[in-house]
Parts: structure tokens; sequence; C-alpha cells
């Protein structure tokens, strides 16, 4: 290819030749399938990870039971290293974002191949987060996207923990968790109202130890009244 007019570049620059890029594979059943499990995961994740128990994390266990396995053989098949097809592929799209006009296309893809395959990351950190740089960036950024790469791939590590134990044994601590949860904070709830009560009492006795003569005139109607 021509280089800014001064023939081509050195080949030890390059780790991914021009001549040797593969065509775009990664298909759109897959960036698809990323996004669905993505949308999916994420509740989940949340329900498995959570310190303080809500009722949507104990609904979204007991809406995934049923899908466990489903979900855990379609997550695990896109848990995997991506290939170097595949990288080719998203770089191929991130480059139809707006960049410098005196930045070669076939030079920009080869920049983006290197560094992500730098990453090692997993198709569904490599789709997702090319999808989310393309989504929030105006402009191409490399160090932009590989930050959204590697923040797809720690949102991964998460999602794998839910496949990790059994998501019976964890709803039913999770229920118990709540329950006791929703206990204590009854209980605090309770002795808050107590001391109101006591701190009312005490108030009302030393305003009324303070004032008897209004208290009696209040009492007899004739302050206050219309």
């Amino acid at each position: 290819m021509n280089y800014s007019g001064r023939g081509d570049p050195p080949k030890e620059k390059s780790l991914v030749k021009s001549s040797a890029l593969p065509a775009p594979t990664t298909a759109h059943p897959v960036r698809a399938e990323c996004a669905q499990l993505d949308d999916a995961l994420g509740p989940l994740s949340r329900a498995v990870h959570a310190f303080k128990v809500e009722d949507a994390d104990l609904e979204a266990l007991r809406r995934a039971l049923p899908m466990r396995d489903n979900l855990c053989a379609r997550w695990r098949a896109i848990d995997q290293p991506a290939t170097r097809e595949q990288v080719a592929t998203e770089a191929v799209r991130l480059t139809v974002m707006p960049v410098a006009s005196n930045i070669d296309t076939e030079l920009l893809t080869e920049t983006l191949c290197e560094h992500i395959e730098e990453l090692r990351p997993t198709v569904f950190a490599l789709v997702r987060g090319a999808a989310a740089h393309r989504r929030n960036a105006e402009f191409l950024s490399i160090s932009k996207l590989l930050r959204e790469i590697e923040r797809a791939g720690w949102r991964a590590a998460r999602y794998r923990d839910v496949f990790e134990g059994d998501l019976s044994a964890l709803l039913a601590d999770k229920e118990e968790g709540l329950a006791y949860q929703r206990k204590c904070d009854a209980e605090r709830k309770r002795r808050r109202d107590e001391e109101q009560r006591k701190l009312v009492k005490r108030l009302q006795e030393e305003w009324a130890a303070e004032m008897p003569e209004l208290l009696g005139l209040v009492k007899e109607g004739k302050v206050g009244g219309g």
C-alpha cells in the first residue's frame, strides 16, 4: 500500500500485516448474543454480589434458576479468547468512526488490531467494549477503546462468578438474609419510634411543668379558642 506517498511502511513496525488481515467474520448474531447476555447477566451479577439484599435481587435469581444451564452454555460460548479474525472484524467496523482525515485507514486498522490483541480479550469483552466505544465516543480513540474493552472484561469476570456456585443455595441464603435484614430494620424502626415517643413525652412534661397556668387555661378552653 502507499503510505502518505513515502512507500510502504517498514514491515518490522507492523505486527499485523495488511496483506494478511483476515476477512471480517464476527457475525451480527454474535454481537446480538453478547448484548442479550449483558442485559440478562447484569441484574443476576448484582444479585450474586450484592451486600445488601433487595427484592429485585431475589426476583433476578428466581427468574434465572430455570434458565441457569442454558445461560451458562451461552455464556461459555462467548467467554472464549477472541480470534484474530474477530479482532480484525471489530477493528474494521471501528474505522468508520470519525478520525483525522490524514490517517491511512488500512494502517489505522493494523494499529487497532495490534493494540487490541495485546489485551487478549474474550469475545464478549471485545464485542461489548467496541460497541460501548462506538456508542459513547464522538471520535475513534485507541486509548478510550482499550479502556472500554477492559471495563467489559471486568464485567465478564463478575459474570463468571454467577455460574461458579449453586444458584438454588444462593437464593436460599439471600432469602434468609433478606428476612434477617427486614427483622433488623423493623427493630431499628421500633427503637427509633420509641425514642421519639419518649422525647415527645419528656418535652410535654417539661412544658407542662414550666407553664402550668397556660396549660390550665388551654384545658378550660380560654386560650386557643376561635
